[in-house]
């Protein structure tokens, strides 16, 4: 009887010391694999902001956004093959990425070279109304231009599809890595 008490002890134990086991590997588990890179609006705007676009957008260098200059931006940050011409896929694709509804290409594209010149793009744009209540919304002081925060503040909200705050790693890098080059 003795010897059946003692090896139930000893099972038990054992069984004891396998479930601690178990259960410190599970918290020890490298909690960095599962975890997701997520990016915030802050972390947007500090990228977007190293890359001094806004800058180079800026015409008149007044750290601000005029209506022309908002469309230029656009303009360049879709034409993702950088040879100053937007064609039917990039424009394509960029609409769908920034939620904006199709276009027709054919009514944008007066020449008929199936290319968008900056001229055919700001006429295109005027005629859609494409990006007035973009301008509108993301101007939060009300001055009728456009800060570099206001502006990426504007674009991340685009690309937050569930409104969290925050961007995954996989639409960052899609997003931001196609129209922003990183």
């Amino acid at each position: 009887m003795m010897k059946t008490t003692k090896s139930n002890k000893w099972r038990k134990m054992g069984m004891g010391l396998c479930l601690f086991l178990m259960l410190g590997a599970v918290a020890c588990d490298d909690e960095e694999e599962d975890e997701v890179a997520v990016f915030d609006n802050d972390s947007f705007f500090e990228d977007f902001s190293s890359s001094n676009l806004f800058g180079g957008w800026d015409t008149n260098s007044d750290d601000m956004f005029s209506d022309d200059e908002f469309t230029t931006s656009f303009f360049e940050t879709w034409d993702t093959n950088d040879n100053d011409m937007l064609e039917d896929s990039e424009l394509s694709e960029a609409t769908a990425d920034f939620g904006l509804t199709t276009t027709d290409w054919d009514t944008w594209d007066t020449t008929g070279d199936n290319m968008l010149d900056m001229n055919e793009f700001m006429v295109g744009v005027d005629t859609n109304d494409y990006f007035t209540d973009w301008y509108e919304d993301w101007d939060m002081d009300g001055d009728n231009m456009l800060e570099e925060r206001e502006y990426t503040d504007g674009i991340f909200g685009l690309w937050d599809d569930d409104g969290d705050n925050m961007l995954t790693e996989e639409e960052y890098d899609d997003f931001y890595g196609t129209y922003f080059g990183v």
